[in-house]
């Protein structure tokens, strides 16, 4: 997948400060987490998601007391939702309308892409 195509199709025009955003997730909610590569996964109904290379990741979220092991692709799900997440609260705040629906349409395409995933619990559960 080529990352100058996949994340202004996900991000739209902010996807410079929301891939770095991802990156300073990753740093906050993976304790082991020190860079690296990073695929970017299209989903069916669209909008996709970004996920570490790796096999599975020690994930943590100190505001709702998640602490779990997840796959990379369960983290990269969780990471790359709280971005976009923080992004639409921070252009509706901005007062573009515009960016804030595309972002709301990507993070409800994801929502619906982790009704199906198989540690849809532990998705769930970080995010709470």
């Amino acid at each position: 997948m080529l990352k100058m195509s996949f994340l202004p199709d996900l991000f739209g025009k902010d996807f410079l400060a929301a891939e770095m955003q991802v990156y300073a997730l990753a740093e906050k909610h993976i304790p082991d987490y020190c860079g690296g590569f990073w695929h970017f996964i299209r989903i069916p109904e669209g909008g996709g998601y970004m996920m570490p290379d790796g096999d599975r990741f020690h994930l943590t979220n100190p505001d709702n007391w998640f602490d779990r092991s997840v796959s990379a692709d369960a983290a990269g799900i969780i990471i790359t939702a709280l971005a976009i997440n923080r992004r639409i609260w921070l252009h509706h705040e901005r007062g573009d309308a515009a960016l804030t629906r595309h972002l709301m349409l990507r993070e409800s395409q994801l929502w619906n892409f982790i009704d199906s995933h198989d540690e849809c619990a532990a998705i769930y559960a970080a995010l709470d």
